[in-house]
Parts: C-alpha cells; structure tokens; sequence
C-alpha cells in the first residue's frame, strides 16, 4: 500500500531517497505504464518518487553532436520538437502516434523505455539510431546501450527502485543520414502494434554505407537484424535491395505467435519462456508476421533512403 508521494528537488535528491527507502520506493514518471499493468507489475511499492519537479530532467536539446532527450520529456513534446522533427523525423512519428492525446500529454519517452514492452515504439526507433540511457543511481552516473536495456520481458535493466534515467542522447542526424518508422496494428489509436520496424541509413555517392534494421515485437526486445544490415553495405539504395533486406530480415528474425491469454492468470507464475503473452497481448500468428515484415522493411527503408538523399553529399 503507497504510504507517501514524495517530490524531490533534484536527481540526487531523488536517488537519496530510493537509497534511503531500501527497494520500498520506485520511480514515478508519467505513470501511464502503472494504471495499465496495475499494481503488479510495479511491485506493490511503499513510496513513489515523483519526478515532475526536477528541472535538469525536462527539454530536449542538442550537445557535442548528441541529441539529449531529458527523463521528464512527454511522447506529445517530443512529437512536434524541432530537433527531433530534424535529427529523429521517425521518433517524432512514433512519438505522436502511441496511444491516445492524454497518453501522449503524460506519458515520457524515458518511461516507454524503462516499461520494457518488447514492442515498445520509442525504443524500437532509439534502437536503430544507437541511443544511449543515462542512468542515475547513489553510485554515480553509467551508460546503457539501447540494444541492452532489456533484461527480460517487461523488465529492464534499470531498477526503477535505485536509479533512474536522466537522460536518452543519441548521434544528430549528419548529411546523407535518413531515418524512418512502419508500424502494423489493428486500428489507428490506442493499439499495440502486431509488428513495427525502425531504420536508420547512411549514404554516401549513391553508396549504402550504415544500415540499422530493427524489429519488434522480439523477445526480450526490440532486436537489430544484423544480417539484412551487412546485405545493404556497399549497395546501391534500390527497392530491389530494400525488397531484398527485407526479406532476409524475415528469414532471421524469430517471432512468436501470441496466445489469447496470459497462462499466469492460471497458474500464477509467469511462463513467459513458454507462452509469449507478455510479447504482444495483441493475438497474431507468428506466421503473419513474418509475411509483413518484408513489406514494412521494405517501407521504412525507402522512406529513410528518401530523407537521407535530400541533403546527401554526393
């Protein structure tokens, strides 16, 4: 039962008291991901640290050829902000679809993140352009790779109940970059996506010479497909080598169909391992969504190839 709300003034005010409150306390962002997994899944605590007070933790701006994205920054803000509708058009995309206008007014890209949904549409994106979270714990400050902040299923590597991220940066966009977003879901708001993909291509004199592809839902998160990346290098950016990656992106990733239910509303233990609910609550054969993965992969990279030939240097 929550015995207090607690506003610290700062970040080390606010790792102080997750410190003092020994694992009793967790982080309070938007609080969107708690009101739909419920009390459970936030592992019933004592005390919520509130975050919305701390300056240091809002705004979006751009430092030492990063773009720092602070904690305290909602879905809505980063939708329509002019340095991520320039560095990040897909994350704007994304930003400015997720869920409903409340979620999106509340909700933080730190916190999309942190929730580890394994379809999660923020880090999908943040992904492919190789972002990095800042983290904050007593100890001090360390950095985690986007591509490692999943731990498991609906758990990521930062114990929300000792540290928080402060910061999400990853590499402005440069001249010949372009990057881009596809989701398939079942309606046009408030629905999980039953696939979505993220790209981020480098061009060089017509040349492909950086490729990330990245696919979700993948268990325990969104996953880089190294080998329909290492295909594009080196290639021209024609539809016939995006239809190309695309399929082998089918070929080598491995998703999973899911079921109707979660099996631990019957036996009480999470099977994750076994039942793949936890995946994508939305029901969908494995089957199709390797049968749409080409198409999307296919989308995203010549949207992305469209953006980076605008200001490429050729």
């Amino acid at each position: 039962m929550i015995q207090d709300y607690l506003f610290p003034g700062n970040v080390n005010e606010a790792v102080t008291l997750l410190a003092q409150k020994s694992g009793l306390a967790k982080i309070f962002a938007g609080g969107t991901s708690l009101l739909l997994d419920g009390k459970e899944m936030a592992g019933n605590p004592e005390y919520f640290v509130d975050l919305s007070k701390i300056e240091e933790l809002d705004g979006i701006s751009e430092k030492d050829g990063f773009i720092f994205v602070g904690a305290n920054t909602t879905l809505a803000q980063c939708a329509v902000h002019p340095l991520i509708l320039k560095n990040a058009p897909a994350l704007a995309l994304a930003s400015g679809n997720l869920g409903s206008t409340q979620i999106r007014n509340v909700a933080t890209v730190a916190g999309n993140v942190v929730a580890a949904k394994p379809f999660a549409d923020t880090a999908v994106i943040l992904t492919a352009l190789e972002a990095i979270c800042v983290v904050r714990s007593k100890e001090g400050n360390r950095e985690v790779a986007m591509a490692d902040m999943f731990a498991r299923l609906g758990e990521s590597v930062v114990d929300s109940g000792a540290e928080l991220i402060t910061h999400i940066k990853f590499p402005a966009r440069k001249p010949g970059e372009g990057n881009a977003y596809e989701r398939l879901e079942l309606r046009n708001a408030l629905s999980y996506p039953l696939v979505n993909v993220a790209v981020n291509l480098g061009l060089n004199k017509k040349t492909i010479t950086k490729a990330s592809i990245v696919a979700a839902p993948l268990a325990p998160g969104p996953r880089r497909i190294s080998a329909a990346e290492q295909f594009l290098i080196d290639r021209p950016p024609t539809e016939e080598n995006f239809a190309q990656a695309g399929q082998l992106a089918s070929e080598n990733a491995k998703f999973s169909s899911s079921p109707q239910t979660c099996r631990a509303k019957k036996t009480d233990v999470c099977l994750y391992d076994i039942c793949h609910y936890c995946i994508n609550p939305v029901q969908c054969s494995a089957q199709y969504r390797h049968q749409v993965l080409p198409v999307l992969v296919r989308r995203a990279l010549i949207t992305a190839a469209g953006i980076a030939v605008q200001d490429c240097r050729c």
